[in-house]
């Protein structure tokens, strides 16, 4: 196990033995791409976590090309559940690995990379801890660069008719809103920018960010309540400090194709409406949903998977610093926004988001998945590594076997 981030019962299991990556946080070794500027290849131990991670990249010129909200995740979690940031031409966290090193259920080391053991590079990329413990990645990086990051406050109306033009013209976009508040969406536009333009505004780690008087931003019809300019991880992640002050929260979030998003989005904010009188008005204000995107891939159970770009809703219930969201109000809309997204609008789940998938249902989506388990049951013969979540999602339901309970 990393880091425990998963609302999933990915990494659960009831009587097992866990194996912690804990004391593997390593930066191994940095090699320079033949042009400097063009960035490195840079090995690590699989436990390093994204926060440890960012900051030791910086200190050699160098990031991590995207990442998600969060940087709490150890590296091998992050990438074994396809975890992604935003950007309709930017890949998962997955799409930027070169090879990997994996312990398997036989006990073999495994060296897998495009050239050496192929379906294992393309298999565990976004491996969901099924085919063993991933011991090192090796990552290509960009140089070091910098995001100005904006927040527009823009009616949802307005929003959803300008969206398609500033997804055109900004490839890292995203959006969101609290569809029982009165409030406006917000909408978040990163972009690069030059390390000068750093010391014309304040840090995205610097409070207060916000813009007084809001102005203007005329591509959408908004107001720029907030502009801020940094180094990349810290535009595109919250800072340690504020993970830990946050509110708790569930969530699930649901990959669409992109050509289908606005349909889907549409059919999701009117089942909301739906739903309303059955979630107490005093929990309104903590349902939350947003969009971000994701770039097509060729891992076999990444979302993304035959190259598809994704739109990628997430709906959170929000509780407070000591619990949860309401689990009642979560199983509630969650359940809804599964069906819908996954029966009208080619929808699969985040593995590593709360999700209540069927093999059936995800067989239809990957194609690969056959050919996963097979190599699965040939790198973990034992079962190892198979747990109830994964045997229900992976694994066909004639062909299943008992879990290992003992390591």
């Amino acid at each position: 196990v990393g880091a425990g981030h998963s609302f999933s019962a990915i990494a659960l299991q009831d009587g097992a033995r866990y194996v912690s990556l804990d004391r593997m946080r390593q930066l191994l070794s940095v090699q320079p791409l033949d042009d400097p500027a063009d960035g490195a290849l840079v090995t690590v131990q699989a436990g390093i976590r994204l926060y440890e991670l960012n900051p030791a990249l910086e200190r050699r010129g160098l990031a991590l090309l995207n990442l998600g909200a969060t940087a709490e995740q150890s590296l091998a979690g992050a990438i074994s559940t396809g975890t992604h940031g935003t950007g309709m031409p930017l890949g998962s966290i997955s799409t930027q690995i070169t090879a990997l090193t994996i312990v398997d259920g036989r006990g073999e080391i495994v060296h897998a990379s495009r050239e050496h053991n192929s379906d294992v590079f393309d298999a565990a990329r976004v491996g969901l801890g099924a085919l063993g413990i991933i011991t090192e990645i090796t990552l290509r990086v960009p140089a070091l660069f910098y995001l100005r990051e904006q927040a527009i406050s823009v009616e949802a109306v307005e929003l959803a008719r300008v969206l398609p033009r500033i997804l055109e013209r900004h490839e890292r976009t995203q959006w969101f809103y609290f569809p029982y508040s009165p409030s406006n969406a917000t909408l978040l536009i990163r972009t690069e920018v030059s390390a000068a333009e750093k010391a014309q505004r304040p840090g995205c780690w610097q409070l207060p960010r916000a813009v007084q008087p809001p102005r203007l931003h005329p591509e959408s019809g908004g107001m720029v309540v907030s502009d801020c300019v940094d180094v990349a991880y810290k535009a595109l992640s919250d800072s340690r400090p504020a993970y830990q002050n946050r509110q708790l929260y569930t969530e699930m979030e649901m990959f669409v194709p992109v050509e289908k998003s606005a349909a889907a989005v549409a059919a999701w904010a009117e089942a909301l409406a739906d739903l309303k009188d059955q979630v107490p008005a005093d929990l309104h204000a903590s349902v939350f949903t947003g969009v971000r995107y994701v770039a097509g891939d060729d891992i076999w159970l990444s979302p993304q998977t035959g190259g598809r770009a994704n739109a990628v809703i997430s709906f959170i219930v929000e509780g407070s610093r000591e619990a949860t969201g309401d689990p009642a109000v979560f199983e509630l809309l969650s359940r809804r926004l599964e069906k819908l997204t996954s029966q009208e609008f080619e929808g699969v789940p985040h593995w590593g988001k709360q999700n209540y998938a069927t093999y059936a249902d995800l067989a239809k989506r990957y194609p690969k998945l056959p050919d996963f388990d097979a190599l699965r049951r040939r790198m973990d013969p034992h079962n190892l590594f198979l747990n109830d979540f994964l045997k229900a999602r992976i694994v066909p339901p004639a062909e299943q076997p008992m879990v290992a309970q003992v390591l």
